[in-house]
């Protein structure tokens, strides 16, 4: 029995899909490249984490001085940092 062709505007895209395909794609050249060298892309990917894992708080860091009050630390008992935005006169 002949099945009518689907309507092209019923089609739902499945983004997910083609966004793993580009991965995909991207992802072979650097498993070639660490093949061939596996030193550097141990370094590399060590590298990556430390920027990921360090990004984080950073971020935290950023989001609390912008919303937050001063952030004030002491270090070894001597010194006492305090990080703040500066003040806007908004009354000019």
């Amino acid at each position: 029995m002949h099945v009518p062709p689907t309507d092209p505007a019923s089609r739902r895209t499945d983004w997910q899909a083609i966004l793993t395909g580009y991965a995909l794609v991207a992802a072979v050249p650097v498993v070639l490249w660490a093949v061939e060298n596996p030193a550097t892309a141990v370094a590399t990917l060590g590298v990556v984490v430390g920027l990921a894992v360090a990004a984080r708080p950073a971020w935290r860091l950023a989001h609390c001085l912008y919303g937050c009050r001063p952030l004030t630390v002491d270090l070894a008992g001597r010194v006492r940092l305090t990080i703040t935005r500066p003040r806007t006169d908004d009354s000019s």
